[in-house]
This record gives C-alpha cells, sequence and structure tokens, in this order.
C-alpha cells in the first residue's frame, strides 16, 4: 500500500461524446467506469479513489466516488497514519520522522522535537531581542494592573504578606529576637 504509483499508470480511453471526456475526447478509465456504475456522468469536482491504491485496478468493486479532493487528500493521510502507525488519527512529525496520536503534537512536531526547536531558537536570541521582549512583558504588566486595579492590589497584598513570613522566618531560624519591622519580640 505504500508504493507510489505514477499518473501515467492511470489508462485513459477514448469517449468522445461523454460529458468528462476532455476537449480530445479521451477520459480517464476509472472516471468512466464509476460514470457507468453510477448511470450518469459524475458531477463536477468528484473525484474517484482507487481502494486499493492501484489506478490501474479499474474494477467496479475498487472504485469508490468522493465529493472533492481535499476528502480525497484526508483519506489518503488517514491510510497512510494507518498503515504506519496502526492510529488513523496518528500524525506524523517531519522533524524526527516519527507518527504520534493528535493529542502529542505541537502544530507540526511531536512536544520533544518542539521542545529541542524551541530551547534553539531562545540560545539564538540576541540580547536585544531578549531587551524587547522583557521590555514587551513590563508594559503588558503595567496595562494588565492599569485594567484590573482590584486584583491587582490584592496581589500585592498577598506578595507583601509572603515576604513578610519569609523574612520574619529567616530572623526566627538566624536567632534574631525581631520580626521584620525590626521591633523586638
Amino acid at each position: 500500500m505504500n508504493t507510489r504509483y505514477s499518473p501515467w499508470l492511470r489508462k485513459r480511453v477514448m469517449a468522445k461524446n461523454h460529458k468528462n471526456s476532455t476537449c480530445d475526447g479521451r477520459i480517464l478509465e476509472g472516471r468512466l467506469v464509476a460514470a457507468t456504475v453510477f448511470g450518469k456522468p459524475l458531477p463536477h469536482g468528484c473525484v474517484v479513489h482507487h481502494v486499493n491504491g492501484d489506478p490501474s485496478d479499474n474494477k467496479h468493486k475498487n472504485l469508490v466516488i468522493l465529493e472533492n479532493q481535499s476528502i480525497h487528500r484526508l483519506i489518503h493521510s488517514r491510510m497512510e497514519a494507518y498503515f504506519a502507525s496502526g492510529s488513523v488519527y496518528a500524525k506524523h512529525c517531519s522533524l524526527c520522522d516519527g507518527w504520534y496520536h493528535k493529542d502529542e503534537l505541537c502544530g507540526f512536531y511531536c512536544r520533544p522535537c518542539e521542545r529541542q526547536r524551541s530551547k534553539e531558537r531562545r540560545a539564538a536570541r540576541t540580547d536585544e531581542q531578549k531587551g524587547r521582549e522583557r521590555a514587551y512583558q513590563r508594559e503588558y504588566q503595567r496595562l494588565w494592573r492599569i485594567n484590573n486595579p482590584e486584583i491587582a492590589r490584592e496581589r500585592d497584598r498577598q506578595r507583601y504578606q509572603r515576604r513578610k513570613g519569609r523574612c520574619l522566618e529567616s530572623r526566627i531560624k538566624t536567632g534574631r529576637a525581631e520580626d521584620c519591622l525590626g521591633q523586638p519580640r
């Protein structure tokens, strides 16, 4: 099934009066057989799919009429995934050449390849780019604080409480008998 068949294997036959024939009166034999079994000429845009993948096998049991080329591509991609991995929902990672379930992919790459790729991209960034990204993050945080003042105040209060608690804990551990505010205990 993984064999790629040449388009030259598809036979063209003469059918001058057929609606689906080309200007020189020829038509692909598979389309002619499908139209004969269908009982009328195939609608515009229909595609004839060969179930066993052999375009020279034009028996009517081997032909399926599909609505358009995108469905035909989908069938072929699902068949390729099934024969490569055992699942029709598997997707191909172009970096490691492996097959993964669609949930294990980040876009076009599997998670390990995507992690490696993003590490390499981060390492390749210049200091100028990093500075721009930090400035963008600071600006985003500033605008967020302006648009969400209640949440920002609550977060500041929680941050102050955590800092105060850490400071008190560290002073107790070091043996100092005063809290963070400088008052003796």
